[in-house]
């Protein structure tokens, strides 16, 4: 399940946009300056669900889309979530712990099998590989 929530600190002029996908959130700041609509908006995040480079890509977009192009707050979480959503969009789960993303390091599934070609996440192949004492595929059981 994906959805989109948002914080509202009114007095501190901050927004809080957390994107859900499954059990994993991933947030952004949206901090007004002082003398908002005047200032320039900032946006900030601490953890991403992709590469860092494409990340820092969407906020660097999502703050000149505020700064220089005057677009409202929620077409700028609207277009943030479109990017995501893009990403993620017919992305298989990985067949070990039946997630998008890793709980713990937010990577995708991209280690396929050759032969059943079902992708997983490389530290749930490791575990996977580790308590069954085989290199073999969870799914068609042929060698990974």
């Amino acid at each position: 399940m994906v959805f989109v929530q948002v914080n509202l600190y009114e007095n501190r002029g901050i927004l809080i946009v957390s994107y859900m996908i499954e059990e994993t959130a991933v947030d952004i700041t949206i901090q007004m300056a002082n003398n908002h609509p005047l200032g320039l908006i900032k946006v900030s995040s601490d953890k991403s669900m992709i590469n860092m480079s494409q990340w820092k890509g969407w906020l660097k977009q999502l703050a000149l889309f505020f700064s220089h192009q005057n677009g409202s707050i929620i077409d700028g979480i609207y277009l943030w979530k479109l990017n995501i959503t893009k990403k993620f969009d017919g992305v298989e789960e990985c067949y070990i712990c039946y997630s998008i993303l890793h709980n713990s390091n937010y990577q995708l599934p991209k280690s396929a099998c050759r032969t059943c070609h079902k992708k997983f996440h490389s530290s749930c192949l490791y575990k996977w590989f580790v308590t069954s004492n085989k290199s073999t595929c969870p799914i068609c059981r042929n060698l990974f």
